[in-house]
């Protein structure tokens, strides 16, 4: 410490050594950092680095990812609770899902068409997809909260389920979805 109790720019630094969170950084560190005579918060947080990151740039990092995706604890939860629709699809879907934003309500011919959901917890096993819900082998599936899939209601054919025993709905409009919510399927 300098007289007066000021930490000097050396000790600050030792100090960002034994910090184990960014946050805790945030808050006490950059206090101290300041009292140490630095001249702002955005000089103190470009100096430690996490990860690669300076910590400016890794709290940047994570706000942007709090603000664009929901928490993979949210998405696992929502799965869990049967609060989800699935739509399973082809490739060439999955590719039209990612460059839209969407899963389409159009076929490959361009001309409108019902998308097929499930409100049954979903599978990552293509042919048990198959299977139940009596369709091509499918490549890839969406998983979103049931809310964004609107006006679902019966499947054109009017069964609920289906030989396999999986539940089936329809809904004529796109379904709004996040690129990481696009998922493959193995096998």
């Amino acid at each position: 410490m300098t007289e007066g109790g000021l930490f000097t720019k050396r000790q600050v630094v030792a100090i960002y050594g034994r910090i184990s969170t960014p946050e805790t950084l945030e808050g006490d560190v950059v206090d101290i950092a300041v009292m140490a005579g630095m001249q702002d918060k955005e000089t103190i947080l470009g100096m430690a680095v996490v990860g690669g990151l300076t910590i400016g740039e890794y709290l940047n990092q994570q706000n942007k990812q709090q603000e664009t995706s929901p928490d993979q604890s949210q998405r696992d939860q929502a799965e869990e609770n049967q609060e989800t629709v699935t739509r399973y699809m082809s490739e060439g879907e999955a590719e039209e899902t990612k460059r839209t934003g969407e899963v389409p309500n159009y076929g490959k011919d361009g001309k409108p068409r019902p998308t097929h959901v499930t409100e049954d917890a979903p599978t990552n096993s293509a042919s048990e997809a198959q299977e139940k819900y009596e369709i091509e082998k499918p490549t890839h599936r969406v998983t979103v909260p049931k809310d964004r899939a609107t006006n679902v209601g019966p499947a054109p054919d009017g069964r609920p389920t289906t030989s396999g025993g999986g539940s089936q709905s329809a809904t004529p409009d796109p379904i709004p979805v996040e690129p990481n919510e696009v998922q493959e399927l193995e096998d």
